[in-house]
């Protein structure tokens, strides 16, 4: 073989090389490629379900702490809370209740918009002790601060106390979120000592094994449940210049308090619009699966398929039919809240909105089932304010409501209530003589 020959053999020799090398970088960029959209399709999953998830998947969001540090944490806010009741003095208009104001604050006031007179929405609620765990998802989801009212007695005391303790030890979000009061019947005073009971609470066990769920519902106590003084502590103790009532196991969508605001600082500047005796109604849907929509698109593909539904729409469909369903459904969706349309009240409309924390207060005879919110709203349209449905804003409520699903005392109640809303209209008429609207 001549040098020619040699060089020419070489030279192809160095050329094969080359390819397979290069067939080798090729296919490990492929590899590298594949790995990334497998990890990225994997973390969209992940955050799918986080976002998804209702209180049952909530586990992934607890705080996983050191446990001896978890039991200090929860020591030091059970003596907070045990002086408290211990110490308490303040009672309601009617001396029935007691109430403890802020018994437990955010860790970091002022982080979500806390603060006397702060530009933001403070969600405000409340509920008994076996609904607490839906604070889980609702603190997650909303991006301001939650007032919450929690209504007790002394055969269930240990069971809510623990559960404050526990949620606000173990979630982050609730920890810096969210403002807990403490009501409860003068005659049944919390008695317990749990400084001595705390030590099988651990943020490394979920919340249904490291405390035993009470399965009473809140209607079926002999105790009367107050909604609408628990409604008004958690809404005066907002210090919020906007307010947003709702029950506890419904959530709102994505960067509604964000939008909101904006909205309001558009909206300032126009003249004719008091936004302060405006209420901003926010249309409220059951999802059967508990899935939330992230916005309004995924919310009509939803409802479009009949896992998302008006609320109401079984059990009270009139109660809910004034928001114009329909009419929200058509709206161009764009990326700028806004109003949508104003609608008039009518009787029995109740519907969920935000407004200003100087809103007329609640009456609190209203207890039990029936007409505690929809003699509020009706209060709402006396006194002048006007009714405005926000284009993209929403509020999902946790399952379907459905006939028969109500408990035992429900129309023995209902209609007590019903008595009751008559004298309160009346009673509205003496309120403000000058108003020419009538419930």
């Amino acid at each position: 073989m001549g040098f020619m020959d040699r060089q020419k053999e070489d030279w192809m020799n160095q050329l094969l090389l080359h390819f397979q090398f290069g067939k080798f970088i090729i296919v490990l960029v492929f590899m590298v490629v594949g790995l990334q959209v497998f990890h990225m399709t994997l973390l969209m999953k992940l955050e799918t379900t986080a976002k998804g998830a209702g209180p049952s998947s909530s586990n992934h969001l607890r705080r996983q702490g050191d446990t001896n540090s978890d039991l200090k944490e929860i020591q030091r806010l059970a003596k907070t809370v045990m002086d408290k009741i211990a110490d308490v003095h303040v009672s309601d208009i009617s001396g029935m209740y007691h109430i403890i104001r802020n018994i437990l604050c955010p860790k970091q006031i002022g982080k979500f918009g806390q603060g006397k007179h702060s530009e933001n929405v403070t969600i405000v609620t409340q509920t008994s002790a076996n609904h607490l765990e839906n604070l889980v998802l609702l603190s997650r989801k909303w991006n301001g601060p939650i007032s919450v009212s929690v209504f007790t007695h002394k055969d269930d005391a240990e069971f809510a106390v623990k559960s404050i303790l526990y949620l606000r030890t173990c979630y982050p979000s609730i920890a810096n979120k969210v403002s807990f009061h403490l009501v409860f019947p003068i005659d049944s005073t919390p008695s317990i000592d749990l400084i001595n009971n705390l030590s099988k609470l651990s943020c490394s066990e979920p919340f249904g094994k490291t405390i035993q769920r009470q399965q009473k519902a809140n209607y079926d106590s002999e105790i009367e449940y107050p909604h609408n003084l628990l409604r008004n502590i958690a809404l005066k103790s907002a210090t919020t210049t906007y307010i947003f009532m709702i029950d506890i196991d419904m959530v709102p969508s994505e960067n509604l308090t964000v939008e909101f605001m904006r909205l309001i600082e558009r909206r300032r500047t126009n003249q004719d619009f008091d936004i302060d005796k405006t209420a901003f109604i926010v249309p409220s849907f059951e999802s059967k699966d508990w899935s939330i929509p992230r916005d309004k698109i995924k919310l009509l593909n939803a409802w479009e398929s009949r896992n998302v539904r008006p609320f109401y729409y079984e059990t009270c469909w009139k109660c809910q039919k004034p928001t114009e369903y329909d009419r929200w459904k058509k709206l161009f969706k764009t990326e700028i809240m806004d109003i949508g349309y104003n609608v008039e009240w009518k009787d029995p409309w109740e519907p969920f909105y935000i407004a200003s924390a100087n809103t007329p207060l609640y009456d609190e005879r209203f207890k039990q089932y029936g007409f505690n919110r929809i003699s509020q709203v009706c209060e709402l349209h006396v006194a002048g304010y006007e009714f405005a449905v926000l284009n993209n804003a929403f509020l999902v409520h946790k399952g379907f409501k459905v006939t028969g699903n109500f408990h035992k005392s429900k129309d023995k109640e209902q209609e007590k209530n019903r008595m009751l809303f008559r004298k309160f209209k009346n009673q509205l008429k003496t309120r403000y003589p000058n108003s020419p609207r009538r419930c």
